[in-house]
């Protein structure tokens, strides 16, 4: 296992890992997937204060940009995160 490092990116700019808040992991009728996509933006926003784009996104969870929007919609469905 790899040391932890100030830079949670490897060579390729993909995350090492990602951070989530008990509330949205514990919540009821929300996918894994939504819940995934929401440590992601949690985690690169806390990293660099900045929303991630649908691309970068859709890259770091290695799925297309259309399966991160659907997860946004669910995520704003349940009240999570804004649109």
């Amino acid at each position: 296992m790899k040391e932890y490092q100030e830079n949670d990116e490897d060579c390729n700019g993909a995350l090492q890992y990602i951070q989530i808040t008990g509330e949205v992991l514990q919540c009821m009728g929300l996918s894994s997937f939504a819940k995934l996509v929401f440590g992601v933006i949690y985690t690169r926003e806390n990293n660099t204060g900045d929303r991630p784009n649908l691309e970068l996104l859709a890259k770091d969870l290695r799925v297309t940009v259309r399966a991160v929007q659907r997860a946004l919609d669910e995520l704003d469905e349940f009240g999570i995160i804004e649109k």
